[in-house]
C-alpha cells in the first residue's frame, strides 16, 4: 500500500480550476476511502498497480476513472466531479434530460493525437450520444468533430457492473483502452470515464 493524495474540484464550463469540494468521498475500489478536508484534499492509501477511483459529492455527479498507482504512490492526484447544474445545462439542448438513477460514460481520446472523425460506443444501453465541437456546443453524434472535445459521452446509460468501449480512429483502426486491466462499471450519478489510445493519425 502507497499513499495517495490529492484534490477534489468542480468541474467548470472554461479552462479555469474550478472550486474545490470539501467533504467529497474518494475511494479506490475495492479498497479504502477517505473524505475530503474543508479545502478538498484528501490522503489514502492504495495498492499498487491500475485501480479504480470513485468520488463522490453531494450537489455533483461523481467520477470513476482509472489511474496507475506506481509503488512511489502518487502526489497531487486532481480528481473532478459535475455540478448538477453542468449536466442539467449540456442535457438542455436534447430532447431528453439526464436520469440521477443512470449514470454517464464518456470514451476519452487523447487529444494530442484526435483529428476529427474518430468514433466510440460502449457495450451498456444509454439514450443518446454527444461530443462538444469547436465552439464547445453539445452535437448529438458519437463521431468526434474537427477542433473540438477529444471525448465521445454516452448519456442516461443503463447501470452495469461491466462497460466496455469500443472506439476507431479516422483510418477505422481500433483505439484500444489504455488502461487493459480495468473493468469498468456504471453506476448511478456516476461519470465513467474510458481512456482509449489510437495510433498517431496523418
Amino acid at each position: 500500500m502507497v499513499a495517495v493524495t490529492g484534490t477534489v474540484r468542480e468541474s467548470s464550463t472554461d479552462d479555469l480550476p474550478g472550486p474545490t469540494v470539501a467533504n467529497a468521498t474518494v475511494s479506490v475500489v475495492g479498497s479504502n476511502s477517505t473524505t475530503t478536508d474543508p479545502a478538498g484534499n484528501f490522503s489514502l492509501m492504495a495498492p499498487t498497480g491500475t485501480r479504480l477511483f470513485l468520488t463522490e459529492a453531494t450537489g455533483n455527479w461523481g467520477s470513476l476513472f482509472a489511474e496507475i498507482v506506481p509503488v512511489g504512490g502518487i502526489s497531487g492526484l486532481e480528481v473532478e466531479v459535475i455540478p448538477d447544474a453542468l449536466v442539467d445545462e449540456i442535457a438542455d439542448g436534447f430532447t431528453t434530460s439526464a436520469d440521477t438513477a443512470k449514470g454517464i460514460v464518456a470514451v476519452v481520446f487523447d487529444e494530442t493525437t484526435t483529428v476529427g472523425g474518430e468514433t466510440a460506443s460502449i457495450s451498456a444501453t444509454s439514450e443518446l450520444s454527444f461530443v462538444f465541437d469547436d465552439q464547445e456546443e453539445p452535437v448529438e453524434t458519437d463521431t468526434l468533430i474537427a477542433g473540438g472535445g477529444s471525448e465521445v459521452i454516452f448519456l442516461n446509460v443503463d447501470l452495469a457492473d461491466t462497460v466496455t468501449a469500443s472506439a476507431t480512429s479516422t483510418a477505422q483502426q481500433g483505439c484500444p483502452p489504455e488502461f487493459q486491466n480495468a473493468t469498468y462499471s456504471v453506476l448511478e450519478k456516476v461519470l465513467t470515464e474510458i481512456d482509449v489510445v489510437c495510433a498517431v493519425q496523418q
